[in-house]
């Protein structure tokens, strides 16, 4: 773990951490102390793992939950409208979501088990009809579609939407963020298969428009995607990290919700990026992206210039 400064910089922080398998994380406050807690699933254990914050950077005792899976992507969200925040973990290898609901003291009682009809490998919860009811959409690389499930009434998960992105676009990480602007949720993809991104415009009652894709280039392998400011002109951009090419690449929107695709020239890396995450570090406006990579303990923290490029301002070793 690093603790921010706010100035972009860090301090390495250790947490001591239970076994191997540790694969997919998310944050939220699951006690209701108005700190930060996390949750990690196992890929080769059926278990899930909470970690409560005390705010100062150090956590209780881990709490460990039988999932029944082996929880490939894990998010948060009330999902029941009690105020307390739940746990939905995306399981490999079989074709459900398992929704653990919340006390709102950091423990979690009653699972639910819904059913897809793909195995689910990406998930996020989110209203995408307006509602005021969160609903879930998953992604599965493995059929190269995806699902959008509404909660017609609470706990009540139903199909609405499913967009095939195409044989061998092989999905590899799903972004849900308002990219137009008009208070609709809309859709963004990593299509490794195909080297493109995609992006679904929402319509505000749980459907999405056709997807519109961008190429990354020739054997780029785009693997995840963040949204953020990167060119300081109020408009989202995407940032892709391309497992192929070894770089971040970037995609500069406008306010209708399409992009252009620029230059991936001074992105270049000598590991190939793993995962991306966007964040204004630094209290500027504008958004950093922190980068990991595979086979290299190092995190790195890029700065935008205002045309859409990054440099490395700093790296933290990991391990």
């Amino acid at each position: 773990m690093l603790l921010g400064h706010g100035d972009g910089s860090f301090t390495a922080q250790a947490i001591m951490c239970n076994g191997l398998g540790y694969w997919s994380i998310a944050v939220n406050d699951f006690n209701n102390d108005d700190q930060l807690d996390f949750v990690v699933t196992n890929i080769k254990r059926h278990y899930m793992h909470v970690y409560l914050g005390y705010g100062n950077g150090s956590f209780a005792n881990v709490k460990t939950y039988p999932s029944g899976v082996l929880g490939l992507c894990v998010t948060t969200g009330d999902l029941d409208n009690d105020t307390y925040m739940d746990i939905i973990v995306a399981s490999t290898g079989s074709d459900k979501l398992v929704v653990f609901f919340g006390y709102g003291n950091g423990s979690f009682g009653k699972r639910a088990i819904y059913s897809t009809d793909h195995a689910p490998g990406y998930v996020t919860a989110v209203d995408v009809n307006n509602d005021n009811r969160l609903d879930i959409i998953i992604a599965s690389s493995a059929w190269h579609n995806i699902q959008v499930l509404i909660q017609k009434n609470i706990g009540a998960l139903e199909k609405c939407f499913v967009f095939a992105s195409g044989s061998g676009s092989g999905l590899r990480s799903l972004v849900v963020y308002d990219v137009d602007k008009d208070n609709h949720s809309d859709i963004i993809t990593a299509n490794y298969g195909t080297q493109n991104v995609g992006v679904l415009l929402g319509y505000g009652n749980g459907t999405f428009s056709h997807e519109v894709t961008y190429s990354v280039g020739l054997n780029s392998k785009p693997k995840y995607a963040g949204i953020g400011y990167f060119n300081n002109d109020a408009h989202l951009d995407i940032a892709v990290a391309s497992d192929g090419t070894k770089n971040i690449d970037i995609l500069l929107g406008n306010d209708k919700g399409s992009f252009s695709v620029q230059s991936s020239y001074g992105n270049s890396f000598h590991h190939v990026p793993l995962t991306i995450a966007v964040g204004d570090l630094n209290n500027d406006g504008q958004s950093e992206v922190i980068v990991t990579y595979d086979g290299n303990d190092i995190i790195d923290v890029l700065v935008a210039y205002d045309v859409g490029l990054f440099i490395s301002e700093r790296s933290y070793p990991t391990a």
